[in-house]
């Protein structure tokens, strides 16, 4: 009988020791497994996104002042030009011809002026003595005054003439690349007939609009970035130049243009370009992976975790960028929040960190 019950109550006491010795396992088991970030300081870039038109900084269509035949072309499409560069020559013999023939007559009217003044001037000395008669000397003060505005109205014939034969050699009116030619040596064109085109696309110019509400965050010297279909993978910088003064009532925009360098030319004007704009730079931002927020009832929530445990917090964000948010209140870096799993979570859920992000970075894929 005695043996009995101490078999017996040995036996309860190897079950309670049992279940005491599975006490700490079961409650590990009951930590929710969760992946964590640190949260962390870094570079905050605020931009606005648009469309774009690129356009040159100057174009013109070249056409003649004067009609002629086309003596020469000595350049070629597409070729870069500089300010003053010859484009076209048009046949100048008869211009040359009528430049020579005014000349002789401004040489002409110039020796009878010249000698007419001569004879003025003794004239009056002659007068002054009585030795010839006033009409005498009003007649010879005629003969050169006349003389006088034969020599100008020559001298304006010959600058008439040089401004023509200046007009059969065309220049580029600024640095720049030339475009399709619509002549060629030997066509006779009249005044104002298109040549071809010069355009200045370097540095082009972007066009784009913002929404009024980032008018006062507009600056001129603002950065942009913009990218264009035809070069997928390639980013071209610029900086802005023009705010419009005024918002577009129908669309409630602002107008911006920007200039982007283009030495190579690899851009063209007329191209439709995604344009990025630069707002707002901030070096020290507190940000963390957009995951680890948890919306709810119009708030924003993260779980930081600590001690094995979590702790639901309130916070305040701001600005978001691809992959992060920036919290202006509620972290601190060098917190842990969670990544997931907070489906599972609540105030103060024991928690097992099975994995760590490599900081804000490598939550972004970096």
């Amino acid at each position: 009988m005695a043996a009995g019950w101490l078999a017996a109550a040995a036996a309860l006491v190897a079950a309670c020791g049992g279940e005491e010795a599975a006490g700490p396992a079961e409650a590990a088991s009951q930590a929710v497994p969760v992946e964590v970030a640190v949260v962390q300081r870094d570079a905050l870039v605020i931009v606005v996104e648009s469309v774009g038109s690129l356009e040159a900084d100057s174009l013109v269509e070249i056409r003649p002042e004067a009609a002629g035949t086309v003596a020469a072309i000595p350049v070629e499409e597409g070729e870069q030009v500089g300010r003053g560069e010859v484009l076209v020559r048009l046949d100048a013999r008869e211009l040359s011809a009528e430049v020579a023939a005014v000349e002789a007559a401004v040489a002409r009217a110039r020796t009878e002026v010249v000698s007419l003044e001569r004879r003025v001037e003794r004239n009056r000395g002659l007068f002054d003595k009585g030795a010839i008669s006033r009409q005498t000397l009003d007649d010879l003060e005629s003969s050169y005054e006349t003389a006088a505005a034969r020599l100008a109205e020559a001298a304006a014939q010959r600058d008439v003439a040089r401004r023509r034969l200046d007009k059969a050699v065309i220049r580029a009116p600024f640095a720049g690349r030339t475009g399709a030619r619509s002549v060629y040596a030997g066509d006779y064109v009249q005044e104002g007939d298109r040549l071809f085109t010069l355009v200045d696309d370097d540095p082009l110019r972007v066009e784009f609009t913002v929404s009024e509400q980032y008018v006062d965050r507009l600056a001129p010297g603002s950065p942009v970035a913009l990218r264009v279909r035809s070069l997928p993978g390639r980013e071209f910088t610029g900086r802005v130049v023009f705010i419009s003064p005024q918002v577009d009532r129908a669309t409630r925009t602002v107008t911006l243009k920007a200039e982007v360098p283009n030495p190579g030319g690899e851009l063209r004007a007329g191209q439709f370009a995604d344009v990025a704009l630069e707002l707002e730079r901030r070096a020290d931002a507190v940000v963390v992976p957009e995951q680890a927020i948890v919306p709810r009832g119009g708030e924003n929530f993260l779980f930081v975790v600590a001690g094995g445990k979590v702790e639901e917090r309130r916070v305040v964000l701001g600005q978001r960028q691809t992959g992060t948010v920036e919290v202006r209140e509620g972290v601190v870096p060098g917190e842990r929040v969670v990544l997931a799993g907070q489906q599972r979570l609540r105030e103060g859920s024991e928690v097992s960190i099975v994995g760590e992000a490599g900081g804000v970075a490598a939550a972004e894929g970096g």
